[in-house]
């Protein structure tokens, strides 16, 4: 459990960072 937490949580930071970026291209 404890480990598909973490891989799930640098996911989202991936996910996040990748909308992030996007965003800022669009802006």
């Amino acid at each position: 459990m404890k480990r598909n937490i973490k891989l799930i949580s640098r996911n989202m930071v991936l996910i996040l960072l990748m909308l992030g970026k996007f965003l800022n291209l669009q802006c």
